[in-house]
């Protein structure tokens, strides 16, 4: 159900907001990272937001369910390769501390943050096109990396 706002919310008009929300309500499997996105623009304006469970995409099971046979499902990056943004997404919400960090081809830090949410976006319009590598590691010893291709 799409929540109405009567008027406008914060700069975003109401119209704009819930087209954002029925975006984001929508199934990651059918929209993929367009959905990862649109949550993320929604959360700024009402933080509380959760789609938590709800990724099961209409069908008796979650969305963990669809990775059962890979060896990590919890952490996927994605668009890959990406322009401007990316989306870490996790199958759960990550614990406290849990840290995305991204290198470039030579070894070098170019990014670090905290991940708080079970998606959040990330900007990199300002690193070169190339290749990066990526790791996310939560304080009770999840590990997982893997390569990212920005390109323009």
């Amino acid at each position: 159900m799409i929540k109405s706002y009567p008027m406008t919310f914060g700069a975003m008009p109401c119209v704009v907001l819930n087209q954002i929300k029925s975006i984001a309500d929508q199934c990651p499997d059918e929209g993929g990272f367009v959905v990862f996105a649109a949550r993320a623009w929604y959360r700024l304006f009402e933080p509380e937001s959760d789609w938590e469970g709800l990724d099961g995409c209409g069908q008796d099971r979650p969305l963990v369910a669809q990775h059962a046979a890979h060896e990590s499902p919890s952490v996927r990056v994605v668009p890959n390769p990406a322009q401007g943004h990316l989306f870490v997404v996790m199958d759960t919400a990550p614990a406290q501390g849990t840290r995305f960090e991204l290198r470039s081809a030579t070894g070098a830090k170019v990014l670090e943050i905290s991940l708080s949410a079970s998606y959040t976006a990330v900007d990199v319009c300002v690193l070169a096109p190339g290749l990066y590598f990526y790791t996310v590691q939560s304080p009770g010893g999840l590990t997982q990396s893997g390569k990212l291709n920005i390109i323009r």
